[in-house]
């Protein structure tokens, strides 16, 4: 596949969703459930918390990266910990998402990925889901040229049908927002909703929620 360079004068879009497709964003995801996959082979330790997961989650796709980054119509790189300067404060630091996969060429444009630990039936982990990962995107601390992104639920000891619960309910208290609901694009618990941002512009998220509960060392 011939790659576009974003720097081109006929690249218009900014939205990372336009210049890959539906067909490039669902290879994203695909890839991003590998990922999983490859972190279940080897399995986890209870004590592992967010950040532990997310690192053994973004070796894994880089592992499996080579293969499938010349299949995208424009160049990206897998990132953890990427700074969006879009709301950064004169005197702070950046609000950083947990993982991108990230244009070459632009340092803005990129498919994000916010992870956050589901553990122990915590209700509180739950609401924080949306309180402190989902919104950041609503407020466009994330993603703000992106009109697609995604949420990640790491689920430890846990029930992925009583987090949801939860996280709906919590949702309920923001404007314009749809609920979680199934998608069966893929056989892993994936999820899609819509939400309406401060800016008035929409955005879809999808929900990936990684089971770890039968793969704890």
């Amino acid at each position: 596949m011939m790659l576009l360079s974003i720097a081109d004068d006929s690249v218009v879009s900014e939205d990372i969703v336009q210049l890959l497709g539906p067909s490039g964003i669902s290879l994203l995801l695909e890839i991003m459930w590998l990922g999983y996959h490859g972190i279940c082979k080897k399995g986890i330790k209870k004590h592992y918390d967010e950040n532990r997961i997310s690192e053994e989650w973004v070796v894994e796709i880089n592992e499996i990266w080579p293969e499938f980054k010349r299949s995208f119509k424009i160049r990206l790189s897998p990132i953890s910990q990427k700074p969006d300067d879009y709301k950064k404060h004169p005197r702070g630091s950046a609000p950083t998402i947990d993982f991108v996969f990230r244009s070459y060429d632009i340092y803005d444009i990129y498919f994000g990925a916010e992870c956050k630990l589901l553990k122990d039936g915590c209700n509180r982990r739950r609401e924080v889901y949306v309180s402190d990962g989902l919104a950041r995107y609503l407020d466009n601390r994330y993603s703000n040229k992106a009109s697609e992104s995604s949420m990640i639920g790491y689920i430890v000891n846990d029930s992925i049908e009583d987090s949801i619960n939860v996280i709906n309910k919590t949702i309920g208290g923001l404007n314009e927002s749809s609920i979680l609901e199934r998608c069966l694009n893929f056989e892993d618990p994936y999820y899609l909703s819509k939400h309406s941002r401060d800016d008035s512009s929409e955005i879809i998220i999808h929900h990936l929620f990684f089971n770890f509960n039968n793969f704890i060392k």
